[in-house]
C-alpha cells in the first residue's frame, strides 16, 4: 500500500484549520452560552433560595398570626360565654323577680278576695243568727221584741255605775252635745217618749235627743253622748257563735294581712 503523504498532510492541515475555526467560531460561543446559562441557573437558584426563605418567613408569620388568632378566638369565645352566662343569670333573676312580684300580686288579690268572702260570710252568719234570735224572742215573748229590748236598755241605763254615770251626765249637760239614740229597728213615738223620759230623769233635761235607725246594731239599741256609750244588743249574746265562725273562717282563709301558705 502506497501512502500519499501529501494527501495525509493536507487532511491534517484541513483538520487543524477546521478545529481552529470551530474553536474560534463555535466553541467560544458555546462556552460563553454555557457560562451565561450557568450564571442564569445560579441566579435562578439564588432567586429560588431567596423566594424560599421569603416564603418560609411568610409561612412562619402566617403560623404566628394563626396562633394569635386562635388564642384571640379562644379568648373571644370565653368572653362571649361569660357574657352569655351573665346575661342568662340577669334574665333568670329578672324573670324570678317579676314572677315573685306577679305571685305576690296574685296572692294579694286572692287573699283580698278570700277576706272579702270571709267578711261576707261573717256578716251573713251574724245576720242569720240575729234573724233567728229575733224570731225566737218574738215567739217566746208575750210582748213585741222591740218593747222588750227598750225595757232592757232602760234598765241598763239606770244601772250604770255611779262614776261612769257622773261623767256621762257632765257630757250630756254640755250645750254643744246631742244625745244620740241608735237602734236596729225603727222606734215608734211611744218608745221614743219612754226613752226620752228616762234620759231626762237620769242624765239631763236640756240636751236634745236624736233618734237614728241603724240596722248594723244587730237587734240592739245604744245611747251615745260625746265619747260615752251605753248599749244593749242581741249580738252580745252571739259573741261565742261569732267567735266560732271567725275561728273557722280564719282556719280556712287566714287573718287579714297574714301571708298565705301555698
Amino acid at each position: 500500500m502506497i501512502i500519499d503523504w501529501f494527501t495525509v498532510i493536507a487532511q491534517i492541515v484541513n483538520f487543524l484549520i477546521l478545529v481552529a475555526l470551530l474553536r474560534f467560531f463555535l466553541f467560544g460561543r458555546i462556552r460563553s452560552a454555557m457560562r451565561e446559562r450557568k450564571a442564569q441557573i445560579a441566579s435562578s437558584l439564588d432567586d429560588a433560595r431567596k423566594k424560599q426563605e421569603l416564603a418560609s418567613r411568610e409561612l412562619e408569620s402566617c403560623r404566628q398570626e394563626k396562633r394569635a388568632w386562635d388564642e384571640k378566638k379562644d379568648e373571644l369565645m370565653k368572653e362571649a360565654s361569660r357574657e352569655a352566662a351573665d346575661r342568662r343569670r340577669q334574665l333568670l333573676q329578672q324573670a324570678k323577680e317579676e314572677a315573685g312580684k306577679e305571685r305576690g300580686r296574685m296572692l294579694g288579690s286572692l287573699m283580698e278576695r278570700k277576706h272579702e268572702l270571709a267578711r261576707s260570710l261573717r256578716l251573713m252568719s251574724l245576720e242569720d243568727a240575729a234573724g233567728i234570735t229575733r224570731h225566737v224572742l218574738f215567739e217566746l215573748s208575750t210582748f213585741p221584741v222591740e218593747q222588750g229590748i227598750v225595757d232592757v236598755f232602760i234598765s241598763r241605763m239606770k244601772d250604770i255605775p255611779r262614776d261612769r254615770k257622773d261623767r256621762l251626765i257632765q257630757a250630756a249637760r254640755k250645750g254643744e252635745n246631742t244625745i244620740t239614740i241608735r237602734s236596729s229597728f225603727v222606734l215608734g213615738n211611744v218608745l221614743q217618749e219612754k226613752i226620752s223620759g228616762v234620759v231626762k230623769e237620769e242624765f239631763t233635761d236640756t240636751a236634745p235627743v236624736e233618734y237614728r235607725h241603724e240596722p248594723a246594731l244587730v237587734l240592739g239599741i245604744e245611747m251615745k253622748v260625746d265619747d260615752y256609750t251605753v248599749s244593749w244588743s242581741a249580738g252580745e249574746f252571739l259573741t261565742d257563735v261569732e267567735e266560732r265562725i271567725a275561728t273557722a273562717i280564719r282556719g280556712s282563709f287566714g287573718r287579714p294581712g297574714e301571708g298565705a301558705h301555698v
